[in-house]
């Protein structure tokens, strides 16, 4: 017997739940969530207009590496020779699911049928599930599959912008070197989205990196001169004024980095007088560099190389498969509990850049 005295067998209810789910559809936007200190992945890629729809068994990209190499200066006689080269190379990587769900029962239906109280329990079952999708998307944004035999697990931003090596550090370079990414396990992956970025004719297909002056956080002025050198060489332009801010005009360009970090940002800006043309500088609560955002990532916090990314997400995006972006599967019965009505929720997916040279990273990275 319904304690509302609402009496309704269950396929009653589970159709009274449906028509709840259809009427209140989840329009793919997360809530506003509080768990972390911030949720610039899914806040910022995971929208309508940002992320890049495709079809097919898994995702394929063509990439521009290298010029034909056909202009020459001539005589005005001079007989012309042609020659056909290979300027193309092809990013192919895995589709990746994440499915979350949510569950109620025909007793809660009953209990909930009468005025809003059943949207009521719709939307904290709904955001609890977002809760753990957001959650989730935002931790493996920051990871590289665990090893060889993870099929399960995305190709975060530590795939496609690769830290500077020890090797690199004692040869003193920097610049376009980020090769081929490692396993979460330490060990090389080989290539970078199906192409191995250290032979030589693929170059540019390869991230920018650099290594912090000392290992404890300290920002000093050579790491500033760092920064810029990256800026510069990635393509990160700096607004004109504090209104190009504001209006969003910028917002294909984000720093990401950890605590550690933030907090030497936050020490330098506050000695160039909240100036936005300083190069470091604060900004309408902001810390940022040439007007672009600095945002503490959570997941950074453990990573003791006190990474900076420079991410250009015109070229850093997530690929989703047509008709496949937060698919509503339900509700259904478990069949294993009839009385309990499951739905679920599905993203076909993974992290995708198709441009290296406009993402760059700086870290600490002992000489060896």
């Amino acid at each position: 017997m319904a304690t509302s005295g609402i009496d309704l067998s269950t396929e009653q209810a589970l159709d009274l739940w449906k028509i709840t789910e259809s009427n209140y559809a989840w329009r793919g936007k997360f809530e506003v969530l509080q768990e972390r200190h911030d949720y610039p992945i899914v806040n910022q890629l995971f929208q309508e207009g940002k992320v890049q729809f495709q079809g097919g068994t898994q995702i394929i990209y063509d990439v521009m590496i290298d010029d034909a190499g056909t202009a020459e200066m001539i005589l005005p006689n001079a007989d012309h020779e042609y020659a056909v080269g290979n300027v193309m190379a092809q990013i192919v990587i895995p589709w990746r699911i994440i499915r979350d769900y949510y569950l109620t029962n025909d007793q809660e239906v009953m209990r909930n049928a009468g005025g809003r109280k059943l949207v009521d329990l719709l939307k904290v079952r709904r955001t609890s599930s977002a809760y753990s999708t957001a959650n989730k998307l935002e931790a493996r944004a920051f990871l590289t599959p665990a090893d060889s035999d993870d099929k399960v697990n995305p190709y975060g931003m530590p795939y496609w912008v690769v830290p500077i090596t020890s090797a690199q550090v004692t040869a003193g370079t920097s610049g376009h070197q980020g090769q081929n990414p490692l396993y979460g396990d330490g060990n090389d992956i080989g290539t970078c989205g199906g192409v191995d970025a250290s032979d030589p004719k693929y170059a540019l297909w390869r991230n920018y990196n650099d290594v912090w002056t000392n290992a404890n956080g300290e920002l000093t002025e050579d790491d500033v001169d760092k920064i810029l050198g990256m800026t510069l060489d990635t393509k990160f332009k700096p607004p004109l004024n504090a209104k190009d801010v504001e209006s969003g005009a910028f917002d294909n360009f984000r720093y990401y980095t950890n605590k550690v970090m933030t907090l030497a940002f936050w020490r330098k800006g506050r000695e160039n007088n909240d100036n936005l043309g300083a190069d470091i500088g604060t900004y309408a609560g902001n810390v940022v560099i040439r007007g672009n955002p600095i945002i503490r990532q959570d997941d950074l916090d453990s990573d003791t190389s006190n990474p900076l990314y420079a991410i250009n997400l015109s070229s850093f995006k997530p690929f989703i498969l047509d008709g496949d972006f937060f698919r509503t599967v339900g509700p259904d019965k478990d069949l294993r509990h009839p009385r309990t009505f499951a739905t679920n929720v599905y993203t076909t997916f993974n992290f995708m850049c198709i441009n290296r040279r406009h993402q760059g990273m700086i870290s600490y990275v002992a000489a060896g």
